[in-house]
């Protein structure tokens, strides 16, 4: 995804999610926008080229980072 790059934020999977997290992966991976997704959490489905989104694990520890 053009201005999305998962891959600079692999380091931060099993890290506890926060605030200051998500703004700091936003923007190491380039992205406009940042979601997190937690276990079970109703989302859209939609495509949104610049988004990064950061899937949760029940403790809040980030197991998968994607854009989209």
């Amino acid at each position: 995804t053009v201005g999305c790059d998962p891959a600079r934020v692999q380091s931060m999977l099993g890290v506890v999610a926060s605030t200051e997290l998500a703004a700091h992966a936003r923007d190491a991976a380039g992205a406009h926008t940042v979601r997190t997704l937690a276990p079970g959490q109703a989302v859209t489905r939609e495509y949104a080229e610049g988004r990064l989104n950061l899937q949760l694990d029940s403790q809040q520890r980030v197991v998968r980072a994607f854009c989209g």
